[in-house]
């Protein structure tokens, strides 16, 4: 019986023990172990360097494991510039790294953009297409080079592709068809390299007197795009001017949308006698005026203003009559790189505006005169605006929309007021006039705008008058 007793307890033991080893094992087979590598986030790029000529493409892709989503950036954007899918467009001569990042990983492409004849590449007749919204296809004109050897876009086999189809159509053989106001782009490709053609759809494309003046007889509309193609002369052309400047603010019945003027001219403009409230745009509101010079504007009214007699930042909601309601909506307007050469037959006029309900003015020159030489009054006659009306609103986005940089008023012939009537400000709201300049002579205005302005974009002549390239 002892004996028996004495196996079981061995038996006992030996299961004790290999239940001790198995449990041993398990934890360390289960035990977490710093050898064994855990999921970490990655990124690579298709190429970590690629050439590229000036206004070539490329397209580079990105491989990662995360599924966030990746952020492009280009440390020279000026250089070349990356879209969110990775799309790089040379812009000028020079290098920038396009980075592809995601979480706090990145990886990197050097792009080295070199001179047009640099390597194998296509040449673009244009790089951007100005189209109007109601006219018909143009040809995208080109070569490509390879090894110094000349075939057309159509010998190469050029294919092309357009990011958004809503704002324009690209055939097989390069016919661009604008479909609506907008922005696209347009991918040339052939012989393994691709250009981008920028093409801007506009509401119309101003080339006359009588295009101006139809583009001013068009009811308002915050989506409408102008662009100026020439100078434009309206000697012996009556002005189409906009004369319902008052009361509630109707989009219909104002200039809005943007109107680029590329660089050119609209000159002598003379208003006819029987328009009491002259000005070149009536009432202005969600409007961006940019890069447009306007020579020997006559006034022939008092009370002239000359852009408007008034700029706005808010319009009136209309019910479905379209009759004004009390309820307000925010468009600013802004001004920038803008020439104004005025003359007044009339004082109790102003060099901008009648009235500056907000917005931006910015790199602006005017000169005024009086037609028979005689004197401004200080009293009467303003550099921007008789009264300045700055309504704090509810919106955080109205009153840091309002601001004067870089405005040069010259008045050669007796003194303007240089501020405004502040009394009319919507809750003691005003702007700041740091921004404004009021001079008497050529040199001094000819001193400030080198100073002050871009010069890239004007061309400034000691004892002359600044003008817009």
């Amino acid at each position: 019986m002892a004996k028996k007793t004495k196996i079981i307890l061995i038996c006992a033991a030996v299961l004790i023990l290999v239940a001790a080893i198995v449990s041993t094992l398990c934890l360390v087979l289960n035990k977490p172990s710093d050898e064994i590598p855990t999921d970490k986030t990655v990124i690579s790029l298709s190429v970590n360097a690629y050439t590229l000529a000036e206004d070539e493409t490329v397209t580079i892709t990105a491989t990662t494991n995360s599924t966030d989503v990746i952020k492009w950036t280009s440390s020279n954007p000026e250089v070349a510039s990356v879209s969110s899918q990775g799309r790089v467009i040379a812009k000028m001569v020079g290098e920038t790294s396009i980075i592809a990042t995601v979480g706090d990983i990145s990886d990197s492409c050097v792009i080295q953009v070199v001179a047009d004849n640099a390597i194998a590449t296509i040449k673009l007749a244009q790089t951007t297409l100005r189209l109007s919204a109601t006219g018909g296809a143009t040809q995208i004109q080109g070569a490509v080079i390879v090894a110094g050897k000349q075939q057309t876009l159509a010998e190469a086999g050029a294919t092309y592709e357009v990011d958004n189809a809503t704002v324009a159509m690209v055939s097989a053989d390069g016919a661009v068809t604008p479909m609506s106001v907008g922005s696209a782009l347009v991918f040339v490709s052939a012989n393994g390299r691709t250009k981008a053609v920028a093409v801007e759809v506009y509401t119309m494309l101003i080339s006359t007197a009588d295009d101006w003046n139809a583009m001013l007889d068009l009811p308002g509309d915050l989506g409408a795009r102008f662009y100026v193609t020439s100078d434009i002369d309206f000697t012996g052309v009556v002005y189409n001017c906009k004369i319902n400047n008052g009361g509630d603010v109707l989009l219909s019945q104002s200039f809005c949308g943007s109107l680029d003027g590329g660089g050119h001219t609209i000159s002598n403009v003379t208003f006819a006698d029987s328009v009491s409230s002259q000005s070149l745009f009536g009432t202005m509101v969600g409007c961006t005026l940019a890069n447009i010079a306007f020579s020997n504007i006559r006034f022939t009214a008092s009370g002239a203003a000359g852009l408007a007699i008034r700029i706005l930042q808010h319009y009136n909601v209309t019910d479905a009559n379209g009759n004004a309601t009390s309820d307000t909506l925010f468009a600013p307007c802004y001004v920038t790189n803008v020439f104004g050469d005025f003359v007044y037959d009339y004082q109790g006029v102003s060099g901008i505006a009648d009235i500056y309900f907000g917005g931006g003015i910015e790199n602006v020159f005017v000169n005024m005169r009086m037609s028979d030489g005689s004197l401004f009054n200080k009293t009467t006659d303003f550099a921007v605006a008789k009264q300045s009306m700055i309504w704090s609103m509810a919106d955080p986005n109205w009153f840091p929309n309002n601001y004067l940089n870089n405005v040069v008023v010259l008045a050669e012939n007796g003194a303007i007021n240089a501020v405004w009537d502040t009394t009319y400000d919507g809750a003691g709201l005003t702007i700041g006039l740091s921004g404004l300049h009021v001079v008497s002579t050529k040199m001094e205005a000819g001193y400030l705008a080198h100073r002050l302005f871009d010069n890239n974009v004007w061309t400034v002549t000691p004892g002359q008058l600044p003008k817009l390239r």
